[in-house]
């Protein structure tokens, strides 16, 4: 998921962009990316017209993304084109991979899908080098635009034609404040709640 360069405003410099997949508003005001121009790599951050100069009708609402742009410092489009930017460039967020809590947790971008994918290498990596026996031909596929209908992986069956099929997916924390039980029932930590009908192996995993 990220973002591409829609427009560079003239007298400014300021990018105007689309997003890659899906956005919730709120979170992306103050949002450091990169720009991936042809110069190299921009930081640049996400803004908006200043909140001191708002109308008071307009403070209490939602910044949707087309009111915002990207600032990477230039001061006209002549600048931004001299840095490298053109119309189409792709942007990321900019979000290291940071250990917390003594490396018990860590913060960092797109954490879900990515997860499922290290987890399918890993299960073909220790199949490999513990031997395992098995009568079963495994691959693992790292798929695109999910966001936007799973288009990736509707082409993934095509290709391999499996017999089996097993979705590598994360869900959110429940443990959250003013989210119900009902509404997302796992942990931080602790994954989903146990059921009566789970199979035993299933409830004592770690």
């Amino acid at each position: 998921m990220g973002f591409i360069v829609t427009g560079i405003e003239k007298e400014t410099g300021f990018l105007t962009f689309g997003p890659l997949g899906g956005w919730f508003d709120q979170v992306l005001l103050g949002q450091r990316v990169v720009v991936r121009g042809s110069g190299g790599d921009l930081l640049g951050v996400i803004a908006s017209k200043p909140p001191h100069i708002l109308p008071a009708d307009e403070l209490d609402k939602v910044v949707k993304k087309d009111k915002m742009f990207i600032d990477i410092g230039a001061t006209s489009m002549e600048d931004a084109e001299k840095m490298g930017v053109r119309i189409g460039d792709p942007v990321m967020p900019w979000s290291p991979f940071t250990p917390m809590r003594d490396g018990r947790m860590a913060l960092g971008k797109a954490f879900d899908d990515r997860i499922g994918a290290f987890v399918a290498m890993q299960v073909i990596r220790k199949l490999k080098q513990k031997q395992v026996k098995h009568p079963n031909t495994v691959y693992g596929a790292a798929t695109v635009m999910e966001e936007v209908g799973l288009r990736g992986a509707t082409t993934v069956p095509h290709l391999v034609d499996p017999d089996v099929g097993l979705v590598l997916e994360v869900d959110i924390a429940g443990d959250v404040p003013e989210i119900k039980p009902q509404e997302a029932p796992s942990r931080l930590g602790k994954g989903p709640p146990s059921s009566p009908s789970m199979p035993q192996w299933c409830r004592t995993l770690p």
